[in-house]
């Protein structure tokens, strides 16, 4: 698969999972780039003996250089979508994940939160506590596995369980998370700031949120009960993008 995009404005490199990997290790120094398991690379002009082709050298430089790097997903019912940031000391490498498709381009350092937007749905609304609604602790589960399909049938049975003819926002009756549930329009977002200690990578901070039309959530895992449940906690637009907004800075 791997291959450079022209048809753009800028060129776009297109790999699979196991290029990707490949290549992550020769810029980060863990890999020769002669090595055979990099010659696809090297054949689709992408990697030379000495490392990134010149061509593709900007494209590579955040990649090369990151000590940080910022990893976001969104799944909303029937799919999703990732990418990911690695945020080096002068340029930043963007990777948009679609399907077995790693895309990567040269990222303006201004331009990284860009990135980030249509993993969010932060649009400003009054937080709604719904404090007798508490999810089974498998969603973040499904959440961790990215399986979009199996989560959304879970949904769908919450809202079937929940709503059982009584008044909007009682117990036994709809609220604007359970009519989301049912009418498919919630959407979770999963963002993570990694930093690198040493030769390692290590996730220091990471937010998910469930953001339904009327309202916006913090999932937190919680068996402190003795039962395993995912914990809803109202939070504003404004407060996720402050705590993440530090991110998409290089880290030093």
């Amino acid at each position: 698969m791997a291959s450079i995009d022209r048809k753009g404005s800028a060129p776009v490199l297109v790999l699979d999972e196991a290029e990707y990997t490949i290549l992550t290790a020769v810029c980060q120094g863990a890999l020769p780039a002669t090595h055979r398991r990099a010659r696809p690379l090297r054949k689709a002009g992408i990697l030379d003996e000495d490392g990134p082709t010149p061509e593709c050298a900007p494209i590579l430089e955040g990649l090369s250089t990151a000590r940080r790097r910022f990893a976001g997903a969104v799944m909303h019912a029937g799919g999703g979508r990732q990418t990911e940031s690695w945020i080096g000391e002068e340029r930043v490498t963007g990777v948009l994940i679609e399907g077995d498709a790693f895309r990567l381009h040269e990222v303006d350092p201004c331009d990284t939160p860009s990135l980030t937007l249509p993993l969010l749905d932060l649009r400003p609304r009054e937080s709604i506590d719904f404090g007798h609604l508490m999810l089974p602790g498998e969603v973040v589960e499904l959440i961790d596995r990215g399986d979009v399909d199996r989560l959304e049938s879970v949904f769908a049975r919450i809202a079937a369980d929940t709503d059982r003819g009584g008044a909007p926002g009682a117990p036994d009756g709809p609220s604007p998370l359970t009519v989301s549930f049912a009418q498919r329009t919630w959407v979770v977002s999963v963002l993570q700031c990694i930093d690198r200690a040493d030769e390692d990578w290590e996730m220091s901070d990471i937010v998910a949120t469930l953001s339904v039309p009327e309202c916006l959530y913090e999932l937190a895992y919680d068996d402190t009960r003795g039962e395993a449940i995912t914990r809803l906690a109202p939070i504003s637009s404004l407060a996720v993008w402050t705590r993440i907004s530090s991110w998409f800075f290089p880290r030093r």
